[in-house]
């Protein structure tokens, strides 16, 4: 902001104030009313006038703050082997996207051998079962068998059910599909092979494991992530965090990636003294990496009339704020409120509604010739 004090410097003596009386002498300026100054075209340049449209600010925007990406922990999922094994073939490394249902590991089970040889047992006595069964329900119908002989049928259908079932389910906790469970019932043949899925959509983050590896029930084999919706931890000063509320609008600088504030935390980090302010971000998470740093700014509407010029617009003119604007009538001094500066750009509101132009450049002379209208 221009500082001009009304006690004029030696330099403003010997050099500024001449040349301002000589363009004054050789322009005389029109006073078109007690509150505008009417200069023409020439008068404008030998004051070193520039000027530029004002553009009206439909929005408030804080200043950028450090933040974090992260992955969501919805968005967080483990390839893991149910079972203890050798790893026999990973299909997958790490940076490649998998499907959801994928095939991504092939794991060798011993022990698959033995509950798939029991399953088969099971369905074998079962089929056997459920023919008895059939046969002895028709004479019964018909009054040839005693109640009590098919009674025993329907308890040993019973039982045999129970334990098919007992295998099959452990047999797709072990790992196998129902359509595997399909294929051994038709074909008869074990395998101690074990295929591990992808159980969603996403990028491959880590491989915990290598080929040849012996690993135990549960252990993780991958770690895929969704990146199609991404977390930005926001590390906000605690005196503003109470003026950016849940839903506030958030951008990325150098990226074309906005999102919305989900949470707020409660807990002041030691480090910064900041706290965390969480942004859910849905769209271009491309243009995102998990782990990286950036910078983060938050908007709010705003509902008065707020303008963005440069801080070199706004003078001190009699002890208040003021921007020169071209009106109409001539050029005129506007009493303005300065909300924000940042980066050479003042964001000001004033009562004024009907801006075209300001003066960006030359506001010494002009303020000169302000006051020696």
């Amino acid at each position: 902001m221009h500082q001009i004090s009304s006690a004029c410097s030696p330099f403003l003596k010997h050099n500024i104030l001449p040349v301002l009386m000589s363009v004054m002498l050789l322009f005389p300026f029109t006073i078109v009313s007690a509150d505008a100054l009417l200069l023409d075209e020439a008068q404008q340049k030998n004051l070193g006038l520039v000027l530029e449209p004002v553009s009206l600010v439909t929005e408030s925007v804080s200043q950028s703050f450090p933040a974090n990406v992260i992955i969501p922990n919805s968005g967080q999922f483990s390839v893991h082997s149910p079972q203890e094994g050798i790893v026999m073939q990973l299909l997958k490394a790490v940076g490649d996207k998998v499907a959801e249902d994928e095939q991504v590991a092939v794991i060798n089970c011993p022990d698959l051998i033995n509950v798939q040889r029991d399953y088969l047992q099971a369905y074998g006595s079962l089929k056997q079962v459920e023919t008895e069964w059939r046969r002895l329900k028709q004479l019964y119908a018909e009054g040839i068998v005693a109640e009590r002989r098919y009674q025993e049928i329907v308890s040993q259908r019973e039982l045999a059910t129970n334990e098919y079932q007992a295998l099959a389910q452990q047999l797709r906790l072990m790992g196998l599909t129902q359509a595997q469970l399909d294929t051994l019932r038709s074909s008869g043949q074990y395998s101690s092979e074990l295929s591990l899925y992808s159980n969603t959509d996403g990028i491959v983050m880590q491989q915990q494991v290598t080929t040849g590896q012996r690993i135990t029930a549960m252990d993780n084999v991958y770690m895929i992530a969704d990146l199609s919706t991404l977390w930005l931890e926001v590390h906000v000063p605690l005196d503003l965090v109470s003026s950016i509320p849940i839903s506030t609008r958030a951008t990325v600088e150098g990226r074309n990636v906005s999102g919305v504030v989900t949470a707020v935390g409660r807990e002041v980090h030691e480090i910064d003294q900041g706290v965390m302010v969480r942004v859910e971000v849905s769209r271009q998470t491309e243009l995102l990496t998990p782990g990286e740093f950036v910078q983060v700014r938050f908007h709010q509407p705003i509902s008065d009339s707020r303008y963005d010029v440069p801080q070199s617009a706004v003078v001190n003119l009699d002890g208040k704020t003021h921007i020169f604007a071209e009106t109409k009538s001539g050029f005129k001094p506007i009493v303005v409120m300065v909300h924000s500066e940042q980066a050479g750009r003042a964001i000001i509101e004033l009562s004024e509604n009907d801006l075209n132009r300001i003066v960006v450049e030359g506001l010494a002379a002009l303020k000169a010739a302000w006051n020696n209208r």
